[in-house]
């Protein structure tokens, strides 16, 4: 069991609020491009659709994929569960934070199917965030698993 100093349980706090917080914003941006910017149609009026549909469908099928295969070890905060185990195998064999991956494309595809620019800096936002929380995440699960952390990190990509 690791202990943690105040300031990391401060910055788990404030990552998965952020994270919280932008996605939510993705969700309602193009409630927010509607009030802010006057509908002005679009050249690409279906194929944007679809391309942002099939984004959001991977999305959630590696998001389902990502959180059966962690089980009990799953939670949102970036600190790891001291139950937990580590877990690489499944979709984690190919990337360290399918999770995190899953979000980043059911946001970018939210912000294809609706052509929405505040959906679209609301990601880029979400995105920063994310990268942020893993990296934190993974100082975290370094101190946890030691070398099985490390040498995981060295085979496998933290999103894509």
């Amino acid at each position: 069991m690791q202990t943690l100093t105040s300031d990391q349980k401060k910055s788990a706090s404030v990552l998965l609020t952020a994270q919280a917080v932008f996605m939510g914003l993705v969700l309602v941006g193009p409630l927010v491009d509607r009030v802010l910017i006057a509908n002005t149609g679009s050249l690409m009026k279906y194929t944007n659709i679809y391309f942002g549909v099939i984004l959001v469908a991977t999305g959630l099928i590696l998001f389902l994929a990502s959180f059966f295969k962690l089980d009990k070890s799953f939670t949102p905060n970036p600190i790891p569960k001291d139950s937990g185990a580590l877990v690489t195998s499944g979709v984690y064999a190919f990337c360290r934070h399918p999770i995190y991956t899953a979000v980043i494309l059911i946001s970018i595809g939210w912000a294809f199917v609706f052509l929405s620019l505040a959906t679209s800096l609301f990601t880029i936002l979400l995105i920063f965030i994310l990268r942020k929380k893993a990296i934190f995440e993974e100082q975290l699960l370094t101190a946890q698993y030691g070398k099985s952390y490390e040498e995981y990190m060295h085979k496998v990509n933290r999103f894509f």
